[in-house]
């Protein structure tokens, strides 16, 4: 179906003012759409698919010239497993619908090597003893003498470190609230 003549058709039966046929016009007007759009994406894909062997083709020519570089061999004395690289990008003219491009070249071929682990160095983001330092007591002694059942209860159910901690400086941000913690100098 026509998506415009379908729009016009709407514009004619919403002056009529026949709610009814409005909705069904609207219908329409989605199910037109979306036809389009699988037209498209079934448009695309067998495009894709088409050149798929090629593509198949191409990828085995640049295997072998790539084994057959003199250099591919010096690639095991720096931990190089592979690389990659990005093709130029052709400039392309401004049309109607797209600005111009300016051709781009990619000057660089990134070698592909294994990562190495760096050590763990403590527990995240802790920072300990801030509390502490602004309050006088731990953010567990603050739970402690600041904590009502229902955020104790939370604390019991919580799962997680993260989640703990979470309910303690809820309790914290409480007590300051209430001008129960004060910050000592």
């Amino acid at each position: 179906m026509d998506i415009a003549k379908l729009k016009l058709e709407l514009q004619e039966v919403a002056i009529s003012g026949d709610v009814a046929k409005i909705l069904e016009v609207a219908n329409k007007i989605k199910l037109a759409e979306v036809e389009e759009v699988k037209a498209k994406a079934a448009k695309a894909k067998a495009e894709f698919d088409a050149k798929a062997t090629l593509r198949q083709e191409i990828a085995t020519e640049l295997h072998k010239a790539v084994i057959a570089l003199p250099s591919i061999k010096r690639l095991a004395e720096v931990a190089a497993t592979g690389f990659t690289f990005k093709l130029d990008t052709p400039a392309k003219a401004a049309t109607e619908t797209e600005p111009a491009v300016e051709a781009v070249k990619h000057l660089s071929v990134a070698l592909t090597v294994a990562g190495i682990k760096a050590p763990k160095a403590g527990n995240g983001g802790y920072q300990g003893g801030k509390t502490k330092d602004e309050y006088g007591m731990s953010l567990g002694d603050v739970f402690e003498k600041f904590a009502d059942n229902d955020e104790r209860t939370k604390l019991a159910a919580a799962t997680s470190n993260s989640t703990q901690w979470q309910v303690k400086v809820a309790v914290k941000k409480r007590a300051i609230a209430e001008g129960l913690l004060i910050v000592q100098s």
